[in-house]
């Protein structure tokens, strides 16, 4: 199995996809702390969500990863967060 960074020299990103690569890895780093912070499985994450652990594995090893919006808010809120927009600062 390939990983990030094999698959990233294989097919060059866009700086427009590189960008919405870093975000999605802000986020999903985000979210893997959360889990660890509170001393969350994989599995009880995956419970609280109503997802499989599978699900779960397979979202923090790759970000490449299509999620919806839904999806993303399950998760959130299985961590005792929300999803927050925020003005991108340059």
């Amino acid at each position: 199995m390939k990983n990030l960074d094999d698959i990233l020299k294989e097919y060059p990103l866009t700086p427009e996809e590189q960008e919405i690569l870093d975000l999605k890895l802000e986020l999903i780093g985000k979210l893997i702390e959360l889990r660890k912070e509170k001393k969350i499985t994989q599995e009880e994450y995956a419970q609280l969500c109503g997802f499989k652990r599978s699900f779960i594995a397979r979202m923090e090893v790759n970000p490449l990863r299509s999620m919806n919006v839904e999806t993303l808010i399950k998760l959130a809120k299985a961590v005792n967060c929300k999803i927050k927009i925020e003005p991108i600062t340059t």
